[in-house]
Order: structure tokens, then sequence, then C-alpha cells
């Protein structure tokens, strides 16, 4: 969030600042955390009925209640005409699995995608269907399977950026929407995830290693890069990240509204920017208060009622 705002607000970031948020890389991170939390709630869930339930419960009711701020926000802050039509879509293909598509006519607007923060949900549906397809037979598996696929995901995504150049402008641009070129980071969890119980006791005795080699690979700036997010600090961030979690079960921040933040930020951004409030650090700020106050009330009050719901499903399961 803290890169976005600053960069579509044109806000001068010394290096002093800008090297704590290099320590940070939300994509990745989101997409490697994802393959861990997700392969373990495929163990406890007893369909694909009941697994999709609630995967849709987690991330559709919030950003469906967030579409309709965001064009709420288009409406009041956008000054040019957009056709009827192109509003009818747009919200069609943000509130389902399109969030990559803005149509010419809200170009203008903002930093010029309404929303553009939320391609990503496209591809982790595209995980979802998936990694619920390959469950039954990765589960059958030995270690060394394992360790292949993860190289293989790794080699993929490595191709990944070539193969649009020799594709159509068009089914380049689509391919590089599909879960392929990300397919290494999901793994990546989804391999620890599985492996947890070899792994952990490691993790939780040398979290600090890994936090130490992580703070030295930023600094120095030196990686493999796959796709165009860095392998090596990626992986030692989520070694770091899990080994920590479970060594310091104790320490938690009480609500969670990264995914509120996740969806809301770009929307006030985007207000800040249609208001010619740029290179403004007051702006900065108000966008980020506001960002988690609606966060925090999204969780609250849209997110507990669908994780009411989902408890629901799951007793019906038993």
């Amino acid at each position: 969030m803290i890169g976005h705002m600053s960069e579509h607000l044109c806000l001068p970031v010394s290096k002093i600042i800008n090297w704590p948020l290099d320590l940070f890389i939300g994509v990745p991170i989101f997409f490697i955390l994802s393959g861990f939390l997700i392969w373990n709630s495929l163990e406890n869930t007893l369909d694909f009925k009941q697994f999709f339930s609630k995967r849709i419960l987690r991330l559709y009711p919030e950003l469906w209640v967030c579409l309709i701020v965001e064009i709420l926000s288009i409406v009041l802050f956008y000054e040019k005409p957009v056709p009827v039509s192109d509003y009818v879509l747009f919200t069609f293909t943000q509130g389902t699995v399109l969030q990559f598509w803005t149509p010419d006519s809200l170009r203008g607007y903002g930093c010029d995608t309404p929303n553009g923060a939320l391609w990503t949900i496209n591809v982790i549906v595209q995980f979802y269907v998936f990694i619920y397809w390959l469950r039954n037979w990765l589960n059958k598996q030995g270690v060394k399977t394992w360790i292949f696929l993860l190289l293989l995901t790794l080699v993929v995504g490595g191709i990944c950026p070539i193969l649009p150049r020799l594709m159509p402008v068009l089914v380049g641009k689509l391919f590089m929407q599909t879960l392929l070129p990300y397919s290494w980071l999901f793994f990546a969890g989804v391999f620890i995830q599985r492996y947890k119980e070899r792994m952990l006791g490691h993790l939780i005795k040398f979290w600090w290693v890994y936090f130490t080699l992580y703070v030295i690979n930023v600094s120095v700036g030196m990686d493999i890069y796959v796709m165009k997010y860095p392998m090596i600090r990626c992986l030692l961030l989520t070694l770091f990240m899990i080994g920590f979690a479970y060594r310091y079960p104790m320490i938690h921040v009480g609500k969670d509204v990264s995914y509120g933040v996740y969806i809301y930020h770009m929307i006030f951004v985007n207000i800040a920017i249609a208001l010619g409030y740029t290179r403004s650090w007051m702006a900065f700020g108000i966008v980020i208060v506001v960002t988690w106050a609606v966060a925090y009330f999204s969780t609250i009050f849209v997110g507990e009622y669908s994780r009411r719901i989902k408890e629901r499903i799951l007793s019906a399961g038993r």
C-alpha cells in the first residue's frame, strides 16, 4: 500500500525511507502465504462445494461492497462522461474475475485504472480451482516429486515473461493474467505447508537467521528474478515470517484488516489524484487513515457476516 501511494501521489521519497519500503514485497508474499494457507484449508474441507463456498465468501462480499464505493467515487470525482454500458461492463468485470480490464472511458481517472490492485483476484481464483483439482494427486506423491514440481514452476516462471513476445499483443496480455507466471509463488507456499511438520522446528529455531539473510539480500540487491519478483528475497521473507509467527504465537494484531486495506487503498489514492492532491504528504496521511478506517469497518461488518455464513456451511457439512 505504501509503495502504491508514494508512487501514484508522486511523493519524493529519500533513499533512507525507500530502503525500509523495499523490505516489504506485497504481491509475492500474498501469493506465497495464500498457497500456504489454502493447502491447509483444503486438508480440512470435505468437497469442492464446501471449499469453493468458503473461498467465495472470503473474497467476494467485501469486494462487492468495495465495488459500490468504487463506482460512487468515479461518479462523484471523475469529470469526463462515461457511457452507461461501460459502467455496467466495468461493474461486472470488477465484481467477478476480470478485474484487470478497464474501459478506455475510465483511463483518464486517477492513475488511469480505478482499482488496479485487484488484478490479483483473478489469479488467486485460478489457483483455488487448480489446486483443488490437483490435491488428490499431489497427496499421493513423495517429496522428490514435490521438489521437482517446485523447480518446474520456477523454470516456468522464468520463461513466462519471454512468451508474450511470441504472441499477438492481446493474447500476450491475457496470458500474463493467468496463473502460470505466478505458479511458483503459490506452489512455494503449498510446499512449505505440505512439509510443515518437517520444517517447522527448524524455522522456529532459526527464524532470525532467515531475517538476517533477508536484510542482507535487500541491502546488497543481488537476486534471481522470476517474473519481476526476487526469488531469494521472497523465499527468505516467507521462511522468516512463518518461523517468527510460530515462535511467538502470542503476538497478534487483533482484527486482520489486510484484505480490506488491499481492496480499498487505491480507491482513496485515486480520489486524492482526482482532487489534485499529488505531491502532498497531508494527502498521503489522510489516505492511510481513511483506508485503514474503511478496511476496519469492512472487516468487522461485512467480513464477520461472511465468516458466520462460512461457519454455517461448515456445520451443515459435518
